[in-house]
């Protein structure tokens, strides 16, 4: 039996893609370690090793000692590297480029082979990434991965013009699996709204690098003046400090609403009741330009036409499926616009063609594509 150890520098637990893709790579009958920090759950179908330095700040009394996250972590990497180390494989799988470092030190002592897996375009993000980051990214790339997967054809191209990748990258989407999604009515329940009630809705991160403020202002266009927004997330100080008091300046608190997180397992049905889902992030970095966020699987099996911006990758799939509409840029009005086009469409058309998406874009056309890297590299190394 090929095995496979995944080194996270996180709890994996917490990452959908990461356990999808471990997943997939049991039913696949490898035999999959992960290393992470994650507390260990009862339950895996999978070895669980975790080191105990937590990415959290140490407290005396209460009160946060400053820097000691960043000690917490550095002391938890050595582990990460311990862990991996007295754990033999065929393949060391990492999604960072601290952890890909851990994955290549450890694979040069076993004679394995090593797939960078990374969710983000790291250094071209919203968030700051030392110089050091991205000097060893683009070091592990040109010099050491036996293997690439990204998530679209744009971060692709990223990987091997400007970052000299000496493999050429397999592309495997954020898709997620079909399962049966039907409206149980819980956004109008939850906000006593009507049947009749034109429902768009965001679910995700309410953070910087969104165009969240320019959404909330559109419906104050008259395109949106039936429309109400919902909002799913948790609430973060940010979001209080900058979107809430744009709200009440509007006089919008009747019609945009807040509900909390819902989880993963239960998220389908729920944003089934909406009549539109959208996408947002903003075009300050490249990460958020050639997006690929897990939200388009979860709109197409909700049947949510979708409401985004003009990102290459987000166009390219919309406009192959005919299954939403882009808007040019961040202005208020335009996303209205948007906003409005999608509800002059009967809503069965827009069910019609998201069927048709859902049944290339899902997680079982992308699990082929994984199990199979997984087996290429794995024979590599057998052969080796």
């Amino acid at each position: 039996m090929s095995t496979i150890v995944w080194i996270c520098d996180q709890d994996h637990l917490r990452h959908p893609f990461i356990l999808q893709a471990v997943s997939a790579a049991c039913e696949a009958k490898f035999s999959v370690t992960v290393v992470d920090r994650a507390v260990s759950r009862a339950g895996l179908t999978y070895r669980h090793l975790r080191v105990p330095f937590a990415r959290a700040s140490v407290k005396v009394f209460g009160i946060p000692i400053r820097g000691s996250a960043k000690v917490s972590m550095l002391l938890g990497w050595p582990l990460l590297f311990l862990r991996a180390f007295f754990t033999p494989a065929q393949l060391y799988v990492a999604e960072l480029p601290s952890t890909a470092f851990i994955a290549w030190l450890t694979a040069r002592f076993h004679g394995a082979k090593i797939l960078y897996h990374p969710y983000e375009l790291f250094g071209d993000q919203t968030t700051r990434v030392s110089p050091f980051t991205k000097w060893l990214e683009r070091w592990l790339l040109s010099n050491v991965i036996d293997g690439l997967v990204t998530q679209n054809s744009f971060r692709a191209n990223v990987y091997s013009i400007e970052r000299n990748c000496r493999v050429t990258p397999v592309i495997v989407r954020n898709t997620k699996s079909v399962r049966p999604c039907s409206s149980q009515g819980g956004i109008r329940t939850a906000l006593s709204l009507s049947a009749d009630t034109r429902i768009v809705l965001y679910e995700g991160y309410l953070i910087p690098g969104r165009w969240l403020k320019q959404l909330v202002e559109s419906m104050n266009y008259p395109h949106c003046i039936d429309v109400h927004l919902v909002f799913v997330g948790e609430r973060t100080i940010w979001w209080r400090k900058y979107i809430e008091p744009v709200i009440d300046e509007l006089n919008l608190t009747d019609r945009v609403h807040m509900l909390p997180y819902i989880q993963h397992s239960k998220l389908c049905e729920f944003i089934a009741d909406a009549d539109a889902g959208v996408i947002i992030y903003d075009n300050s970095c490249r990460n958020n330009i050639y997006c690929a966020p897990g939200k388009l699987s979860d709109y197409v099996s909700a049947r949510l036409p979708i409401i985004c911006p003009a990102h290459p990758p987000l166009v390219e799939f919309i406009d192959q499926y005919k299954i939403g509409v882009a808007f040019q840029d961040n202005r208020p009005e335009e996303i209205a616009q948007a906003i409005s086009a999608i509800f002059a469409e009967p809503r069965e058309i827009w069910r019609k063609r998201l069927e048709l998406a859902e049944q290339e874009y899902n997680w079982s056309v992308d699990q082929a594509v994984l199990v199979n890297q997984f087996k290429e590299l794995c024979q590599e190394t057998h052969s080796g």
